[in-house]
């Protein structure tokens, strides 16, 4: 199967490169930015934190919202692993802000095992359903047709992924019953969260109810208006399917009636998805190589390929600490400006170079090497705005043995970023 997009990774890690010592000095990073949003979170995620870090073991947790940070400290409260506590998070954030994270979409995870300095990456991206064509543009009869005919509904939808991977990080690294990972948002959905702001502000939109009406129910007054910052939203309808897959496991979804309606839910309008139930079923998660890269006294580890966002991440860091070295200030004009540039040069690269590598072959570690980003780097002129080819020494793409060939996707409007530490360090 192709995958679809590439949404970041779920966790970036960033790691001394001068020992064990160092390595703790990265956790203080990730400490402290949990501490700036510990205001933030609710009160029963306040005394979680309190309790769980009274000793000298500390713990972390950063999410999209409140509510899953909530969930994940729980978890861990109860004795689960990192991993648990990202499946935790994940299942409420897809309650809570369904508009950028939930079951039916894909995901990337990158686990860190302390005690055998392990780093684990794995794929559950969306992937092309196997009727697909070369292009989301063109018809299966061959006709070409317009982006914005594509672009939304049933045909872009990708096969998902992230409940499959869900699955398997559990399987490799959980501790707590697969069951009981699911209460914090079983609770949630049937007792009600507020409605958040920015849900609030999506759905306000001339196109959300039109386009979508299953939400009127659930997110809209008797007038047709989207009910207020901070109404209760029950959401029954999560919460049964929460329930059929925390008592019979991830591929109840795709079983029964349920997944004759999710199916017909993506075969509206008239451009249907090419999806089938077959496709549920035949999806595997990929473990894939790590990407790794220095950075100034860090060694900072990505996903790589089919992920775009790992490989634009090390490229900018190298460029932009050969035109800076470690002066990473954006109050100074010189950095934002070489921040901008690398970036521009990045995606260069990125759009050229970067693609499946189950279907072809990605020059990843020529693109993240120092000599070729150090003659990247030269192009970045102080005083002026370029624009920048891909560079020319990289082997191009060749095709895998398959012919076969990643179809474009649309970029995606928002994602979701995980990052728990546990109490042994596990991420």
């Amino acid at each position: 199967m192709k995958r679809l997009g590439s949404p970041p990774t779920l966790c970036l890690i960033l790691r001394k490169t001068l020992g064990s010592k160092s390595w703790h000095a990265g956790l203080v990073k990730i400490g402290l930015s949990f501490g700036l949003a510990y205001a933030g979170l609710s009160h029963a995620a306040q005394e979680a934190y309190i309790d769980l870090t009274k000793g000298t073991a500390k713990v972390a947790v950063t999410t999209a919202h409140p509510l899953a940070t909530e969930a994940a400290l729980k978890i861990l409260k109860q004795g689960g692993s990192a991993a648990d506590a990202v499946i935790a998070a994940q299942l409420m954030l897809g309650l809570v802000e369904p508009q950028s994270s939930g079951l039916g979409g894909g995901s990337f995870l990158m686990h860190w095992k302390a005690n055998e300095q392990t780093l684990t990456s794995f794929d559950g991206l969306a992937v092309a359903p196997q009727k697909v064509t070369e292009s989301l543009t063109t018809d299966i009869d061959g006709l070409q047709l317009p982006y914005a005919q594509v672009s939304r509904g049933g045909r872009s939808a990708g096969v998902p992924g992230t409940l499959p991977l869900l699955a398997k990080v559990h399987q490799r690294f959980g501790k707590l019953p697969w069951s009981s990972l699911f209460q914090p948002s079983l609770e949630v959905a049937r007792n009600g969260f507020p409605m958040p702001p920015y849900m609030h502000q999506l759905l306000a939109t001339p196109v959300a109810a039109r386009e979508h009406p299953e939400l009127l129910k659930l997110y809209f007054d008797e007038n047709q208006k989207v009910k207020p910052i901070g109404t209760l939203i029950h959401n029954s309808a999560y919460a049964q399917t929460l329930q059929k897959i925390a008592d019979q496991g991830p591929s109840a979804v795709w079983t029964d009636a349920q997944g004759v309606d999710f199916m017909a839910s993506i075969q509206k309008g008239d451009k249907p998805s090419w999806m089938t139930l077959d496709d549920l079923k035949r999806y595997t998660v990929e473990e894939r190589q790590t990407l790794c890269g220095p950075y100034l006294t860090y060694k900072v580890c990505v996903m790589a390929p089919p992920s775009f966002g790992g490989v634009v991440v090390l490229q900018m860091l190298q460029m932009i600490e050969a035109k800076s070295g470690d002066n990473a200030n954006f109050q100074e004009p010189t950095f934002v400006h070489a921040f901008a540039e690398a970036g521009k040069l990045a995606q260069s690269d990125r759009q050229k170079y970067v693609g499946d590598p189950s279907y072809v072959q990605v020059p990843d570690k020529s693109l993240v090497s120092n000599h070729y980003l150090q003659q990247r780097a030269q192009l970045i002129q102080t005083q002026t705005l370029s624009a920048y080819p891909a560079g020319t020494h990289v082997a191009p793409l060749a095709a895998a043995n398959s012919s076969s060939v990643t179809p474009a996707a649309p970029s995606s409007d928002a994602t979701s970023q995980l990052v728990v530490v546990d109490l042994r360090a596990t991420r």
